[in-house]
């Protein structure tokens, strides 16, 4: 079953993809303007790997993000291998997003 693209349901996407795109923004950005001892200590303590000595499937992320706001891709990749590639896709779903929004102000 298809769903009609009505013009309700694509200002809900538009919302959603809005709500999506500043918490990437948020996390894409505190490594850069953030002091790491700080993001570091509100970050919690995986819950998985606390009761079980397991990492869950984001552990080593925030350290891998902290790197690669240093620079050092080696290092964010050896803490999560998905790290840099994730990185990508945020600051490509950014761009996309931003030039979304340039067209429909410069349409309006």
């Amino acid at each position: 079953m298809m769903i009609a693209m009505t013009a309700e349901v694509q200002k809900a996407l538009r919302l959603v993809w809005l709500a999506i795109s500043l918490a990437a923004l948020a996390v894409l950005t505190a490594p850069f303007a953030l002091p790491h001892s700080w993001i570091s200590g509100i970050v919690p303590v995986c819950e998985r790997k606390a009761a079980t000595g397991l990492e869950c499937p984001a552990c080593g992320l925030t350290t891998a993000f902290l790197a690669i706001s240093d620079g050092d891709l080696a290092a964010a990749s050896r803490s999560h291998r998905a790290a840099v590639p994730l990185f990508g896709l945020l600051l490509l779903n950014e761009a996309a997003f931003a030039l979304s929004v340039a067209r429909r102000v410069k349409g309006s």
